[in-house]
């Protein structure tokens, strides 16, 4: 009865022309569906938008744009305070390079928030210095630390104190591409190292667990499972996703293959059969991946001649979605549903979708 049901596109995207490589969802609004995004133009100044999908109207709004003078290169949201950002950012004056993570704030948006499309100066709370461009900047929630990556070192720094330790240092001639916290195990963050996965442990330092040649070129992007505790995925450069539990590093738990470069993968916060996938072509795929998750086995039930019979489904491509004019290069699903994902193009085109009504009623009857 869901299968004739369209599945809806909404486009936003600013007026001057950027490029981009960072969408994120806010956490911290778990009512509203919203998303922070930052353009990365090189010789120009930049911007990051914070926006909102109003599903029942079916537009996109606007609720911030803060100007930077200089690259805004990524940006990150706290995990349970909506008005907290972070942005990794750069200033090049001729040979000068001057890299910085930032902390920030953002409006509170409610369901009747008006939209607010004046620019204004985005102003940092906080401002650490860092020889090289930061790939990562995460906090747990939990205390003062921010843990932060550049291309060599993944480190630990404590806000209050305005100390830094390092905790993991490339191997010489590879390069740290991502860092991750373990939702499961906050004392624990994952690293991608060219083609390789580390787990380190931040309270002595030491790796704990480690993938080696987890794809044959380098890993792109990897995400923990929100519902299955030592469960990755992770996407490359060879045009694969794969499955590990970090535990056990030998093979994957399963493989998926794509057709052009794997770009981010996200896990769906409360449905972790769902993944989304994002590549060089421009793609979006939606995945349902049962056989690896925390939910049970769907299954098909039919009756012939007077008997139930009950077929399992198996893990398949449920849409692919083909909006993105340029190389999609991130994707985030909504905290304020779980059947609303956005993705972002290198032109700063922002794509809003959704699960495709079929797929999630049968999730959820």
């Amino acid at each position: 009865m869901y299968e004739d049901q369209p599945v809806a596109h909404y486009t936003y995207t600013p007026s001057d022309k950027f490029t981009s490589r960072s969408i994120t969802a806010v956490p911290g609004n778990t009512s509203e569906n919203l998303f922070l995004f930052s353009t990365n133009h090189l010789k120009k100044d930049n911007e990051v938008h914070l926006i909102q999908f109003n599903e029942e109207e079916g537009k996109i709004k606007c609720h911030g744009i803060f100007n930077y003078s200089g690259v805004v290169n990524r940006v990150f949201t706290h995990p349970t305070d909506e008005t907290l950002a972070y942005a990794s950012v750069s200033n090049y004056t001729g040979s000068a390079e001057l890299h910085k993570a930032i902390l920030f704030r953002l409006p509170k948006v409610t369901e009747g928030s008006e939209e607010r499309k004046t620019k204004q100066a985005l102003e940092p709370e906080l401002e650490i210095e860092n020889n090289l461009e930061l790939n990562s900047i995460i906090s747990n929630g939990k205390n003062n630390n921010l843990i932060f990556s550049d291309s060599v070192s993944v480190n630990l720094y404590d806000v209050e104190k305005k100390e830094k330790q390092t905790l993991y240092k490339a191997e010489n001639g590879t390069h740290i591409i991502k860092s991750e916290i373990d939702p499961h195990h906050p004392d624990l963050v994952a690293s991608i190292q060219n083609n390789n996965i580390i787990v380190t442990d931040m309270r002595d330092s030491q790796t704990k667990y480690e993938i080696k040649n987890a794809h044959t070129l380098n890993v792109t992007d990897l995400d923990f499972n929100p519902n299955k505790q030592w469960c990755i995925i992770t996407g490359g450069e060879d045009c694969q996703i794969k499955f590990w539990d970090i535990r056990k590093p030998a093979l994957p738990l399963k493989t998926l293959d794509n057709s052009n470069c794997v770009e981010s993968v996200r896990y769906n916060r409360q449905h972790d059969l769902l993944l989304l996938s994002s590549n060089s072509a421009g793609s979006v795929n939606l995945h349902k991946v049962t056989s690896v998750s925390s939910a049970p086995v769907l299954s098909t039930a039919f009756v012939e001649k007077g008997t139930a019979h009950a077929i399992k489904e198996e893990d398949l491509l449920v849409k692919c979605y083909e909006e993105q004019e340029d190389s999609a290069y991130s994707c985030a699903w909504s905290a304020g549903s779980a059947w609303i994902f956005a993705s972002i193009s290198y032109r700063a085109s922002v794509v809003v979708s959704m699960v495709p009504p079929a797929e999630k009623y049968k999730i959820l009857l």
